[in-house]
């Protein structure tokens, strides 16, 4: 299952959840790069990982292709995960170290995303984020202690 949108100014948002096969990868990547493409500014991207229990090996290399060819195109991205100690945890955290960017971080918690990715937002975007975020249905469990980790390149 995936879904890549743009509906209002520089936002773009993803869904990503379980299964996710190597054509759903690949237009996943085609639908981030044609927004990123078409947007005459820097982007911001809310990702919503809440729904993926682990990405393909495959996936990964060509995720981390696109971080590294579309760095100078993001000012933040934002990934929301369910744990960020997780096996999909990992594997996204790995690839922001590698693609070496300090405008990616993961998230646990839903408002901390929204916050960070708000400093760079404009209001209607703002109302667009909390939408998007609103509609995640309890994915995330508010029960436990929430982190956000950022990954600078090295």
């Amino acid at each position: 299952m995936h879904i890549v949108e743009k509906h209002t100014g520089r936002l773009i948002e993803a869904r990503l959840g379980t299964p996710l096969s190597r054509v759903d990868i690949e237009n996943v990547i085609q639908q981030v790069r044609m927004n990123i493409v078409a947007s005459p500014a820097k982007v911001v991207c809310c990702v919503d990982l809440t729904q993926l229990s682990a990405l393909p090996p495959d996936a990964i290399e060509l995720f981390l292709a696109m971080f590294t060819r579309d760095n100078p195109r993001i000012e933040r991205s934002g990934f929301l995960l369910n744990r960020v100690g997780t096996a999909l945890g990992m594997q996204v955290a790995r690839m922001i170290r590698q693609a070496g960017s300090v405008a990616r971080m993961t998230f646990e918690d839903p408002p901390a995303l929204a916050a960070w990715l708000a400093e760079v937002l404009s209001p209607a975007e703002r109302a667009r984020l909390t939408e998007f975020l609103g509609s995640i249905d309890g994915a995330v469990d508010s029960g436990r202690p929430k982190s956000s980790r950022r990954f600078p390149g090295t």
